[in-house]
Order: C-alpha cells, then structure tokens, then sequence
C-alpha cells in the first residue's frame, strides 16, 4: 500500500505517527509518496526526514497542479491511502485533484 500526504504541518504529524510505528515493528504502509506544490516545500520536509533517520520509504513528488497528482495516482499501487492534508475542501474551496483522477 502506498499513502499519498501533502501539506507540511499534517504531513509532518503523519510520517512521524508512522515512522514511530515502523520503528517498534508496527504494521506501516509499504510506500509513503509526499507531495508538494513546489520543491521548496518538498526540501523542508526531506530534510525533517533526513535528521530523524525516518524508518520508511518515503517518495517525494511536486505536483504543482491538480493533472500533476491525477497522473500519480495511476501510478500507485492497488488498495493504496490517499490522504488530502492541503486543507482544500476544508479551508479553501477546491480539490488537490481534478474530476477526472481515478483511484488505485
């Protein structure tokens, strides 16, 4: 399974919650893809990543438009988590995605 986050502060809590899982041996997502609208988002986050040695594999991918992350969802995985931390939908009007996305 993959899981799809985005989003810094949301981000950070759910890696870290997952990182601490996959450290005790805990049943974690196989593959965790980070998105961000830039890759000055992307390298804050890495970076986190980095210092605290995180104990998952993690995929960091710039989606600067909505077509952006439909074309990564095609290429997840079956019975993947797609998680939309960006706040659209909640605190903005809008969706990360466009109508067209179809899910694994």
């Amino acid at each position: 399974m993959a899981l799809i986050a985005s989003k810094a502060a949301a981000l950070m809590a759910l890696t870290l919650y997952l990182h601490t899982k996959a450290k005790a041996g805990r049943d974690v997502p196989a593959r965790v893809v980070v998105t961000a609208l830039d890759g000055n988002g992307l390298a804050d986050i890495r970076e986190v990543h980095r210092r605290i040695g995180i104990a998952l594999p993690i995929d960091y991918a710039v989606t600067p438009e909505p077509a952006a992350a439909d074309r990564l969802l095609t290429r997840l995985p079956r019975g993947s988590m797609v998680v939309n931390a960006t706040g659209l939908g909640k605190d903005r009007p809008g969706s990360p995605l466009t109508k067209a996305a179809i899910f694994p």
